[in-house]
């Protein structure tokens, strides 16, 4: 009797949690301030528009939901899935995103300033329009994710996975990008200006018409890549890899190439 009725109560248990699971997942426009969502499986939820101030879903799968246009400011998202969300239009400002999911979610005209993203994964995500000013994103593995117009001043992206990503037009001044890799990518358009570069990787990649002046490339790899029409001014090369690059039209001024020597020719 005490087995069957343990069984019971483990059933009844379990019903009332899927259940209590189930409410939370729908509430657009609702009032979430300092929720404590934590562990919990929260898949296709709809919290579009939803003032979610510092709620914490740390270590929770929120797969497939929708989080537009909410206000998710210094929320805690630790550890959580968030695999194929949309948080376009969404405010994550000072929010810690530390080592989590991102896979294809969606963050169109996002903000994401001030937030810690390190380790996190954004493969295949979409950031276009997105503000991510003196965010945290070292060792942040973001392969073929899209950054299209948008502006990463300030942040730091030491260490990251940017393989075959997209940042055309993207604003990415007096930022970190130590040993980061961006082998195949697109950064047609970008500002780079004053940032630090040494040591990363841009091989094979499309640089054209970028602004790399006063910028640091101490050994970065640009073996490959695009150099049309890039703004070098004021900027240090030494031991850099330019082999295989298309210059045409590349402006050296003031510019310590990688043999140490300075290239004024485009003064």
């Amino acid at each position: 009797m005490v087995k069957i009725f343990l069984i019971i109560i483990f059933i009844i248990t379990n019903s009332i949690s899927s259940l209590a699971n189930e409410t939370l997942k729908t509430c657009k426009f609702c009032d979430l301030r300092y929720a404590q969502y934590q562990n919990l499986s929260l898949n296709n939820a709809d919290y579009s528009g939803a003032y979610m101030f510092r709620i914490n879903f740390t270590r929770s799968s929120v797969k497939n939901s929708i989080f537009e246009s909410s206000n998710l400011i210094r929320s805690i998202l630790e550890r959580g899935d968030f695999t194929n969300s949309n948080f376009n239009k969404a405010d994550l400002s000072s929010s810690n995103l530390y080592g989590s999911t991102f896979t294809n979610a969606s963050f169109i005209f996002a903000n994401l300033d001030d937030s810690y993203l390190e380790a996190a994964e954004l493969r295949h995500a979409d950031l276009s329009g997105s503000s991510i000013k003196g965010a945290n994103l070292i060792s942040i593995f973001a392969e073929e994710a899209v950054f299209i117009d948008s502006n990463l001043s300030g942040s730091n992206l030491k260490s990251g996975n940017f393989t075959k990503s997209i940042f055309d037009g993207s604003i990415i001044t007096s930022s970190n990008l130590e040993n980061a890799n961006f082998t195949k990518s697109n950064l047609k358009d970008v500002s780079l200006k004053k940032s630090n570069l040494n040591k990363a990787n841009f091989s094979f990649s499309n640089l054209s018409n970028a602004d790399i002046s006063e910028t640091h490339l101490v050994s970065t790899n640009l073996h490959g890549s695009n150099l049309k029409n890039v703004n070098f001014t004021n900027a240090n090369l030494l031991n850099a890899d330019l082999s295989s690059t298309l210059k045409e039209g590349t402006i050296f001024c003031n510019t310590i190439m990688p043999d140490g020597t300075l290239n004024n020719s485009g003064c």
